[in-house]
């Protein structure tokens, strides 16, 4: 019997126990509001407002006491600023800060797989055989091309040949403004014989000579159609030189003309149908 009076009165007390528990631990998280204090701040004198502003003053974060947690949660709710980083997935400030990681996993190296592809043998085609024997060319040309078609060409006026004594360098560039021969010493010299093949003369400058020096290389096989055309070569050579001389004298600031050996070549072939035209200018045969 005492003992069911006990368990009884432990059951009465329950309720009890339950609610002091409750206004306990509500005192404990709202007794932290009471020690925040409210300082009214003063509004300027040009805005008016309706309604009064409330600025809480909290202590620094140092000072605040270890069971200040409302304290540390407006600190911390001010270092956020932006509330919706508590809802959102954040692994700094968010619920996912305290998501547990994945479990390490141990990854096996593939197993050695060895393909060794078969050759499979081509299909057998059936023989072709074409049944259209292709026409000829010439007919399907004859049937393909209209029967109207004419093609009328201006006629081709008669060109005269081009004659003359022709003077071009080792690169076979024509020469623009060659020595030119007297007709009278071209004719005479004609008269010893045809040339064969071209003259060709190197002009080789020496700072100690006067003029170039002019050696025969290849002789056309005529010795005095290479002389004539050695002769009139030097009378340019002279004449251009004293030119030079002048205008270095006119103005001795300019340095002197470089001068660099070279190789012409005289070809006579196109000169013994007409010996008249004595030289054929900017041409070559």
């Amino acid at each position: 019997m005492s003992t069911m009076s006990t368990t009884q009165k432990k059951r009465d007390w329950a309720p009890v126990i339950r609610m002091s528990m409750a206004i306990v631990v509500t005192a404990a998280i709202y007794f932290p509001l009471f020690l925040v204090q409210t300082v009214e701040t003063p509004l300027p004198a040009a805005t008016e407002w309706n309604d009064e502003i409330k600025v809480v003053a909290l202590p620094p974060y140092a000072e605040l006491q270890r069971w200040d947690r409302l304290g540390k949660s407006l600190y911390r709710w001010t270092d956020i600023g932006n509330p919706t980083l508590l809802i959102l997935p954040n692994n700094e400030l968010g619920f996912s800060r305290f998501r547990p990681g994945s479990p390490p996993r141990d990854t096996l190296p593939p197993p050695p797989v060895s393909w060794q592809p078969t050759q499979q043998p081509p299909p057998p085609w059936p023989p072709i055989t074409l049944t259209i024997t292709p026409q000829p060319v010439a007919q399907t040309m004859a049937e393909e091309w209209p029967q109207d078609t004419a093609l009328n060409l201006p006629a081709v006026p008669p060109r005269q040949p081009v004659v003359g004594v022709f003077w071009r360098d080792i690169r076979g560039r024509a020469i623009t403004d060659p020595p030119t021969l007297s007709d009278s010493d071209l004719q005479s010299a004609l008269a010893d014989g045809l040339p064969k093949q071209m003259t060709r003369i190197e002009i080789q400058h020496h700072d100690l000579l006067p003029i170039p020096r002019l050696i025969i290389r290849q002789s056309c096989g005529n010795p005095r159609l290479d002389t004539a055309i050695v002769l009139a070569l030097r009378e340019r050579l002279e004449k251009q030189r004293t030119a030079a001389k002048l205008v270095a004298l006119g103005n001795p600031s300019e340095q002197p003309t470089a001068y660099s050996n070279c190789v012409l070549e005289v070809d006579w072939r196109l000169n013994t149908s007409a010996t008249a035209a004595n030289n054929a200018i900017g041409a070559t045969p």
